[in-house]
C-alpha cells in the first residue's frame, strides 16, 4: 500500500514545476521592462532631482514610449515563437490565437492609437490617450506573462 507522501510528491511536484514557469516568467518580463523602457526610466529619475518647468509625464505618454514598448514586448514573443518554430499548444487554434491574432490586435491598437494622436492630436484629450496606452500596456504584460509561462512550463 503506497502512504500518503508518494501519492502526493507528483502532485507537489507540478506545482513546483508550473510556479517555476510563472517565476521565470516574470523575472523575464522585470528584465524586459527595465531594458525597454531604460531611457525613460533615467529621465523620470532625473527630473525627481532636477525640477523642470515641463510635465515629463505627458511627454511619455504624448511621444509614444510605452505604445513602443508594448509593440517590442509583443513583437519579441513573436520572433521567439518564429525562429524556434515549436508549437507551443497542441491545438494549431490556439498557437494561431496565441502567436497571430492576439498580438494583431494588440499592435494594431498601439498604430491605431498612435495614428490618431499623430493626425488629430487636438481631437484627443491627455487623459483619454493615457488610459488607452496604460490598457494596451496591461493587455501586453498579460499577454508576455503567460506566453512566457507556457514556454518555460516546456523548458523546465
Amino acid at each position: 500500500m503506497m502512504n500518503n507522501k508518494t501519492q502526493l510528491k507528483p502532485f507537489f511536484d507540478d506545482i513546483k514545476h508550473k510556479f517555476s514557469s510563472i517565476t521565470k516568467s516574470f523575472s523575464w518580463f522585470t528584465l524586459t521592462f527595465t531594458s525597454g523602457l531604460l531611457l525613460s526610466l533615467v529621465i523620470l529619475l532625473i527630473h525627481l532631482f532636477v525640477p523642470f518647468e515641463e510635465d515629463i509625464y505627458k511627454k511619455l505618454v504624448i511621444e509614444g514610449g510605452i505604445l513602443s514598448f508594448s509593440i517590442a514586448m509583443v513583437s519579441s514573443l513573436i520572433i521567439d515563437y518564429y525562429i524556434f518554430s515549436q508549437p507551443f499548444f497542441s491545438s494549431e487554434c490556439w498557437n494561431k490565437t496565441a502567436f497571430k491574432t492576439i498580438p494583431g490586435i494588440i499592435i494594431g491598437a498601439c498604430l491605431f492609437l498612435f495614428l490618431l494622436c499623430y493626425l488629430k492630436p487636438n481631437e484627443i484629450t491627455f487623459e483619454i490617450m493615457f488610459y488607452a496606452q496604460m490598457g494596451i500596456f496591461l493587455s501586453a504584460t498579460i499577454y508576455a506573462i503567460i506566453i512566457k509561462s507556457v514556454a518555460f512550463n516546456k523548458c523546465v
